[in-house]
């Protein structure tokens, strides 16, 4: 017989067609192929904060020195004991003698009070200062928070409850018919509050300039030893009343 020869040239010049076993495999290969993760580019370690040399320090502890000089002058004119006798006397003392407290908690809450908010606000917010001053306040703490952004709240906190305690303190002077602000813990509750208000305006001005940033840490540092002979001199007072 005859072949088709037009039907035999078509069939020889069509594409040749896969097998549909070996396209789905194909597919499902595919579609299988993990993903590969990509590679994030590790961030350069920050700089090393600048030295800290004598005239940093010296100009800290003018600082420290001017803020305690001012409150000694502030304390010594007696401009302001009548005002605030006034205001406790209205508002503090009434409520406090309502609460008819023992002698033991007259005389010591307070100091006990300001003691844990030293230690615990004050201790562990000036460590995480110098924790960002090292480079480190990208790194998270028990709290969830990271460092950079617990030190202002803790700082700020204990800001708060130094404002709110001392005015506590002086309540309970009041009470025991003791005279107000005229010790040397009063002196430096007004330094340390003025010194403290201070330096926290100074960290929300500050940015990224390193003189500043580095005034505010050894002027913070400064501070809390202000606090730390604060909390020594109302020891000694507790002791003498």
């Amino acid at each position: 017989p005859l072949l088709n020869m037009p039907a035999l040239m078509t069939t020889m010049n069509a594409a040749p067609t896969k097998p549909a076993r070996m396209v789905k495999a194909r597919a499902s290969l595919k579609l299988s192929m993990p993903t590969l993760p990509t590679l994030k580019k590790k961030a350069p370690p920050p700089p090393p904060p600048p030295a800290v040399g004598p005239k940093e320090i010296g100009t800290a502890l003018a600082v420290t020195g001017a803020g305690l000089a001012a409150s000694t002058a502030l304390i010594n004119a007696h401009v302001i004991d009548a005002p605030i006798a006034a205001y406790l006397n209205t508002v503090g003392v009434p409520i406090i003698s309502a609460a008819n407290l023992p002698e033991l908690a007259i005389k010591w809450l307070h100091g006990a009070n300001m003691g844990i908010v030293l230690t615990a606000m004050g201790g562990y917010g000036t460590y995480l200062g110098w924790q960002i001053r090292s480079g480190n306040g990208e790194n998270e703490t028990l709290t969830g928070d990271l460092v950079r952004e617990l030190h202002p709240k803790l700082m700020g906190a204990m800001a708060l409850f130094f404002f709110l305690g001392g005015q506590g303190g002086l309540v309970f002077m009041l009470i025991q018919d003791k005279p107000l602000l005229e010790s040397p813990h009063a002196v430096t509750a007004f330094a340390g509050l003025g010194l403290l208000a201070a330096n926290g305006v100074l960290g929300k001005t500050m940015k990224s300039d390193e003189t500043k940033r580095t005034l505010h840490a050894l002027l913070g540092s400064s501070l809390m030893a202000v606090f730390g002979v604060h909390a020594a001199l109302g020891l000694n007072l507790g002791l003498s009343l």
